[in-house]
């Protein structure tokens, strides 16, 4: 069992999920998976609604390949599921647990053969961007198109502004950041957009509730659309 995520990138905060990559030997056998999910509901139980664990349970040679879809279980905001959807099976999150992952039971990350490549995790963060955070920055636009929109959720703002920075952190330096330590990182390469970063760093270090105006919306929109802008257009 390996803790990855903000809680091995040293910016866990009391609202993050703990995020996990667990291996068992049969990843796919019916009892194996019926006994992840006994489990998975008893430390539900046991640990409380405030605390959500998420991540996939894979089987050991998983990780000495590429990652490719498979029928995996996993945990989404808590959720327990067993289909082919994972997308934390990543090359970034292969990256994250090779170099960051934490040991809760086996040996160390770095002795697991974990498949690393340089290429494989710039292409997915090329790829990732391109569509996922290209609509994000669409739906964004449309909000803001809306004329009954006058608040918007702040914790939309704080996910968008600082999520997006993420991946051009990996595309610009080659390596994986949090996200505190990616704004803080982007308000620098990005002076023209550090007001709106260093605003969703304050929301994340001290709690995301209430609204915020459509001046914020827009700037995180602006954001978006540059980062997009820039790592699609690199060669």
């Amino acid at each position: 069992l390996y803790v990855v995520g903000s809680s091995a990138l040293g910016d866990h905060r009391q609202h993050s999920d703990i995020d996990v990559i667990a291996f068992t030997a049969d990843p796919t056998d019916a009892e194996v998976i019926e006994a992840l999910e006994s489990a998975h509901e008893t430390a539900r139980i046991e640990l409380g609604a405030d605390v959500v664990i998420d991540g996939p349970r894979l089987g050991w040679a998983d990780v000495s390949v590429p990652p490719m879809p498979a029928l995996r279980a996993w945990t989404l905001d808590g959720e327990f599921r067993f289909d082919g959807d994972c997308f934390v099976i990543n090359p970034v999150s292969w990256y994250v647990l090779d170099r960051y992952g934490i040991a809760i039971r086996g040996a160390p990350s770095s002795e697991l053969g974990v498949h690393v490549d340089a290429a494989e995790m710039q292409a997915y963060v090329r790829e990732e961007v391109d569509t996922r955070w290209r609509t994000v920055g669409e739906q964004l636009r449309a909000a803001l198109a809306d004329p009954e929109s006058t608040a918007f959720d702040a914790a939309s703002v704080e996910w968008a502004a600082l999520g997006v920075v993420r991946p051009l952190y990996v595309a610009m330096t080659g390596d994986v950041a949090p996200k505190t330590v990616a704004g803080e990182w982007a308000a620098e390469q990005l002076p023209e957009h550090a007001a709106i970063l260093h605003a969703a760093i304050e929301l994340r270090r001290h709690g995301v509730e209430g609204s915020v105006d459509r001046d914020a919306v827009e700037a995180v929109a602006d954001l978006v659309d540059d980062v997009v802008a820039h790592i699609t257009s690199a060669d």
